[in-house]
């Protein structure tokens, strides 16, 4: 088998000014207040989390502390072609990712589709070490593992 491979295919697409203007009229709360005024220069996925955070908590906090809640990770999901031996692929399946699965010419190819919070797990895993580390790169990417490594 080749070596694994994970490209990232889909992720979602914040409609930032919406979602704070949105909350604002709504509850007259700033979700970004806490982000604003941190001095930390996020992109746009981790600033979604840190605004999550301080929509569930319902008042100015930190990104440190606003993106520390794991329940705000199933709110961002992402897809990934991966291909890899069938023991990876049969690995990935334990996380309850959603996996089309296809062979190739060597080990199979899928598409795979979970939350942050179940990609967080994969990087975490023993013995997944491989993809993992290809993933991280990914969610670095876009500016997510600085974001989580605050907390």
């Amino acid at each position: 088998m080749a070596r694994t491979e994970a490209i990232l295919i889909s992720c979602p697409v914040i409609d930032w000014e919406s979602f704070v203007n949105k909350v604002a009229a709504s509850t007259g709360h700033i979700v970004s207040s806490g982000i604003d005024g941190s001095g930390l220069a996020l992109k746009i996925h981790a600033k979604f989390l840190a605004a999550l955070g301080q929509f569930k908590h319902g008042s100015t906090i930190h990104p440190n502390s606003s993106i520390k809640n794991p329940d705000i990770y199933r709110h961002l999901n992402f897809s990934f072609l991966i291909h890899s031996s069938n023991t990876i692929i049969f690995r990935l399946s334990e996380f309850n990712i959603s996996i089309l699965i296809i062979k190739a010419k060597q080990g199979r190819l899928v598409v795979a589709t979970g939350t942050l919070e179940q990609w967080l797990d994969v990087t975490a895993a023993k013995g997944l070490q491989e993809i993992g580390i290809l993933i991280w790169r990914q969610l670095n990417y876009l500016g997510l593992t600085q974001a989580l490594l605050l907390t």
